[in-house]
């Protein structure tokens, strides 16, 4: 079917009384992220106008999981529930939704009632192992994904999910293959570049791992985290311009954190700037921060323990 004519169709059925109709539509025809967004506006209102309607809330929840609105996905579901539709499919989205707002042990009871009822689902597979990793059971994790992957060797976030787990297992090298497909499919996939820079570093490949840390710090130029793992990266690659610059990138998004203060009092050492260690040692030591004593020792091992009497 052509996508604008099943757009058309799926966003009229929706805002009229045929909602069994959209429904049918949107499972038999599963909308992709674009059409999805087109639709959003007119599912989202059908929702809201007939908040008990089954086949309203089933759209509203499938559309919802593409386009990774958690919110709404976990308000669709528990409707859904509540009114006595517990199909494994709900299920696994529940446990899904549940899984991007952190309540994991809520999450794995539901995918395991899902898996009770459909054990081969993807969905209720993969939302387990994603509640299974939250809470350290990683080979369990490890196998739940690969059982998805072997019905469906496309799903990138499998992958990356996957990568991750292994890299949590110390299993590097499984880590990097494993994120490598995932970036294959998804070049954008923020979480898959981060493993596979946290693996690159257990190599001592520190210059490729701030390379993938750059990459996924332009799709979350916000992350304070991003901004730790890829200073500490230019740090061990000596790279040490590279490294203050993300440094004083990441203090205009959080000023009183010390790990980056920590980070340029460091790299000016490294650089020869002085004044700019010394007045960071000073910033460290008002903020009573525990990397103090770090900064300390390098500005002395250069400069000279004399030196650090001149700021105390």
């Amino acid at each position: 079917m052509n996508g604008l004519r099943l757009m058309t169709m799926v966003a009229g059925a929706a805002l009229s009384t045929g909602f069994v109709s959209a429904a049918a539509l949107a499972q038999q025809n599963e909308l992709s992220q674009s059409e999805c967004q087109a639709v959003w506006p007119s599912i989202q209102g059908a929702a809201t106008a007939h908040p008990r309607n089954r086949a309203a809330l089933e759209v509203l929840l499938s559309c919802s999981e593409t386009l990774g609105k958690p919110a709404s996905a976990l308000a669709a579901a528990k409707v859904l529930l509540r009114m006595g539709d517990r199909t494994a499919a709900v299920h696994a989205a529940y446990a899904t939704a549940l899984d991007d707002q952190g309540a994991f042990r809520q999450a794995l009871a539901h995918s395991r009632k899902a898996l009770k009822l459909a054990p081969a689902s993807p969905e209720a597979l993969e939302a387990s192992g994603r509640a299974l990793q939250a809470f350290g059971h990683y080979d369990d994790a490890i196998a739940n994904y690969r059982q998805v992957l072997d019905q469906d060797p496309h799903r990138a976030e499998t992958m990356a999910r996957l990568a991750e787990a292994y890299r949590q297992t110390h299993q590097f090298e499984d880590a990097l293959r494993w994120s490598a497909r995932a970036l294959k499919i998804q070049p954008k996939l923020v979480h898959a570049r981060i493993t596979r820079g946290l693996s690159l570093e257990q190599f001592g490949r520190h210059a490729e791992a701030a390379d993938e840390f750059a990459t996924a710090l332009l799709r979350d130029p916000d992350s304070i985290l991003l901004h730790h793992d890829l200073s500490d990266a230019c740090t061990l690659a000596h790279r040490y311009d590279d490294a203050i610059q993300v440094c004083q990138e990441g203090l205009r998004l959080a000023p009183h954190d010390d790990e980056f203060h920590k980070c340029l009092a460091v790299n000016y050492v490294a650089v020869g700037n002085k004044s700019g260690a010394l007045e960071e040692l000073e910033t460290l030591r008002q903020l009573g921060s525990s990397y103090t004593s770090r900064a300390s020792e390098a500005i002395a091992n250069r400069w000279g323990a004399h030196q650090l009497a001149l700021k105390s």
